[in-house]
């Protein structure tokens, strides 16, 4: 996957994903602030991917110019009134997802291999965002007392559904590259013990962990559910940028 830096795709994944995934909070009941740091974060990480990233010409106008008016977005969310609050952070969630396709991928990739890549990025930000999202929602339970616990469940259950969906194809892309990776893969190389921790951190721990999650949140135990969400946060997040480096490299899409 030639084209794309291992560092952009570290600082995007994540910061696309957070930005979509707040679409499922109530705006009202989460407050201004969950939002302003949220996206906050969101503008960030983007701004670091543009800086990572050298494109050049009409592409680097396009990153510009995104971030700008993402930018004014997040100014207003200090000021705006209740009313104009959803539709700005709706705005800002539609952005997240557009951000996806302003990438050269047509020139790196060709078909069907663009469209495997197209699906993977989007389910690895989509983890990565829910993960995130749903972890700073356990710790808003500290900030808003009276904060439904409905909302936690509601963001554990699609954390849940999504990672579930992430590892599935993820295993189905691995299966179907077998000749590729089968020849280089050898458990006491380098590659071999950073496949064997993609796998086992990426896939199968946040996977019993993603249990432990719903199950905590259903029974109201906030303080354990966000435990064991920075924990699987943790693994995933490693396990997800141990992944880029297989799709950098060797061109492992999975």
């Amino acid at each position: 996957m030639k084209g794309i830096p291992l560092l952009y795709l570290m600082l995007v994944c994540p910061a696309v994903g957070t930005g979509i995934s707040t679409v499922f909070l109530p705006v009202r009941k989460m407050g201004r602030i969950f939002f302003i740091l949220t996206h906050g974060l969101v503008l960030i990480l983007l701004g670091l991917g543009l800086w990572s990233y050298p494109a050049e010409g009409g592409l680097r106008t396009a990153y510009i110019r995104f971030l700008l008016f993402y930018l004014i977005l997040w100014t207003f969310l200090f000021v705006s009134s209740e009313r104009f609050l959803n539709v700005i952070v709706y705005i800002q969630n539609g952005l997240a997802f557009l951000y996806i396709f302003l990438g050269p991928y047509d020139k790196v990739f060709t078909s069907p291999q663009r469209e495997a890549f197209f699906l993977i990025f989007i389910l690895s930000s989509l983890t990565l965002g829910f993960i995130t999202v749903t972890m700073i929602t356990g710790h808003w339970y500290l900030v808003r007392f009276r904060l439904p616990i409905r909302i936690l469940i509601r963001m554990s259950r699609g954390f849940l559904i999504v990672l579930h969906i992430r590892v599935f194809t993820g295993i189905f892309y691995l299966a179907d590259a077998w000749t590729l990776w089968k020849n280089w893969f050898d458990p006491v190389d380098l590659n071999g013990v950073l496949f064997l921790q993609r796998i086992g951190f990426g896939f199968f721990a946040p996977l019993v962990f993603s249990w432990m999650i719903d199950k905590t949140s259903r029974l109201r135990s906030t303080q354990s559910a966000t435990g064991i969400l920075y924990a699987t946060m943790v693994l995933l997040f490693a396990g997800e940028m141990i992944g880029y480096y297989f799709w950098v490299r060797p061109g492992l899409l999975h």
